[in-house]
């Protein structure tokens, strides 16, 4: 039965990550913990990391026409900074600090747009710079700790009012960048062993079947129900957060 639950948790993991990844964002950052569940945090991390590059490169061909360039170039040098900052604060603040703030701030941005009802004319507007960078070196801190990026980047997003496939495009080329700046972060920490990129390649086919299919699915969804999903992934996301940092 353990065994069961094993392989159970993995397959999950890597299909909430496909999902995501094919545009249902906030699915994403239930896969390390869910994998957490059966080996240690790290552990899952480092399985997750090659199987999210892979991911990337089928989901940023395909959202490769919709992407706000604008943004990326403000978000993305802020992804560096924030990535540089977590190998040296990992070794000073505990990173249950940041999954809390994390938690909090994504479980009252999605309760927010819930109540508020998520809607609003879709328009691109200008790209704040201090905000842009901060979000993108928060998504790259918190990313790098944790795989828990997405908030901040979703919330930024949110904020300039884009398509669903430009939010979707945005989200997944940002990701996909961050994802292998992170790469030699995990090697410098000795994370990748023999065992852990079996794992990942054993996963990897489910992990690509998933992705496919949620690239079908978001395309489905109409805009505004895809505004309160995303807003609704965040609250889901915040209590899973806040679990994670009470246990």
């Amino acid at each position: 039965m353990a065994e069961y639950l094993y392989w159970g948790a993995m397959l999950l993991a890597v299909m909430l990550s496909g999902l995501s990844k094919g545009g249902l964002a906030g699915l994403g950052m239930l896969a390390t913990p869910v994998m957490a569940l059966v080996m240690p945090p790290l552990q899952a991390a480092a399985i997750m990391l090659p199987i999210l590059v892979a991911q990337d490169v089928f989901s940023m061909w395909s959202f490769r026409a919709s992407v706000a360039w604008d943004l990326l170039k403000v978000l993305l040098p802020g992804a560096v900074i924030g990535i540089f900052g977590a190998v040296g604060l990992a070794q000073v603040v505990e990173p249950v600090v940041f999954v809390w703030i994390l938690g909090l701030i994504s479980l009252a941005f999605g309760l927010f747009g819930l109540v508020n009802g998520g809607r609003g004319r879709f328009q691109i507007r200008r790209a704040g710079l201090l905000l842009g960078a901060s979000a993108g070196a928060l998504a790259g801190l918190t990313s790098a700790i944790a795989h828990a990026g997405a908030p901040p980047i979703q919330i930024y997003l949110l904020s300039q009012k884009l398509s669903k496939n430009g939010f979707v495009a945005t989200t997944v080329f940002f990701f996909g960048v961050t994802n292998v700046l992170k790469l030699p972060a995990y090697m410098s920490m000795g994370l990748f062993t023999v065992d852990s990129l079996r794992l990942s390649a054993i996963l990897m086919p489910a992990a690509i079947g998933a992705t496919f299919l949620g690239i079908l699915v978001v395309r489905w969804i109409s805009a505004e129900r895809f505004v309160t999903f995303v807003h609704a992934s965040l609250c889901g996301v915040g209590l899973v957060l806040i679990y994670r940092a009470m246990v």
